[in-house]
């Protein structure tokens, strides 16, 4: 590894890491950090070894981890640091994806309480708990559905997220306004909303086959799914008892034609 003969006194490394000398001189206290030399005035400073302690110091801390283990941590990682920053890294980017969610939903929140539109819990919720249909996913489609729906959805930008969720929430009260109509499944209405309900999922990699296209079989078990369970279609944000009894009529012909 590089390495440099620069020290940082301690009030300057303490300012950059957003801590305290105090904290800095509890962290050496406990064999964390060890300063090198000390400046005129009796200061202490750090090297270039011991900064890169402290980074991952603050990493492990961020994560929970209590001080005593944070020692053992380090001296485990000792003999790989590439290694070690490269899970750091992973941890951070996966954390960033995450708030990158949260925030596309308070956006989306905000968006339709200021236009007075209707809220959904699964756009407001985003985000905050992405696991919450993963046993039910992989025993109906495969552990490598659920993985590829995540790598997909985790892909998507903000502004791409939130474009995907007005779009549902679009097919879902086109839906509920058709049924509220007194419009049967294969009015016009209904089937426009069924029609870009398809379309939409054929967009989703995870809904895909090997050509590319959702197999019918699963979008005949995902419409027989909104005829059985209610939280398939809270999207439509209707209170109907027999919202998905509709949506699944209105979908079933076109994939049929398929």
């Amino acid at each position: 590894m590089h390495s440099s003969k620069r020290t940082w006194p301690i009030a300057e490394l303490a300012r950059m890491a957003g801590t305290t000398s105090r904290t800095l001189r509890h962290y050496e206290s406990l064999g964390l950090l060890q300063s090198v030399r000390v400046g005129d005035g009796q200061y202490r400073h750090y090297d270039e070894a011991n900064v890169l302690r402290l980074l991952r110091i603050l990493l492990l801390r961020d994560m929970g981890m209590p001080l005593d283990a944070i020692g053992q941590a380090l001296d485990a990682q000792q003999a790989d640091l590439p290694a070690a920053l490269g899970r750091h890294l992973e941890e951070l980017t996966q954390e960033r994806a995450r708030t990158e969610r949260k925030l596309a939903a308070v956006r989306w929140t905000l968006d339709q309480l200021k236009k007075g539109a209707p809220l959904m819990a699964e756009n407001m919720l985003d985000g905050f708990d992405q696991n919450r249909y993963r046993q039910e996913v992989e025993e109906r489609w495969g552990a490598d559905t659920w993985a590829r729906w995540q790598d997909w959805w985790k892909s998507l930008s903000p502004t791409d997220a939130q474009r995907i969720r007005a779009e549902w929430a679009a097919i879902g009260h086109g839906y509920a306004r058709a049924k509220e109509a007194g419009e049967g499944p294969q009015g016009a209405a209904a089937q426009e909303a069924a029609k870009r309900h398809l379309a939409l999922l054929a967009s989703i990699p995870a809904a895909q086959n090997r050509n590319g296209v959702p197999a019918p079989g699963y979008l005949r078990g995902l419409a027989d799914l909104y005829a059985n369970d209610a939280r398939y279609v809270a999207f439509t944000g209707s209170s109907d008892p027999d919202i998905g009894a509709y949506m699944r009529d209105a979908l079933l012909p076109l994939i049929q034609d398929r």
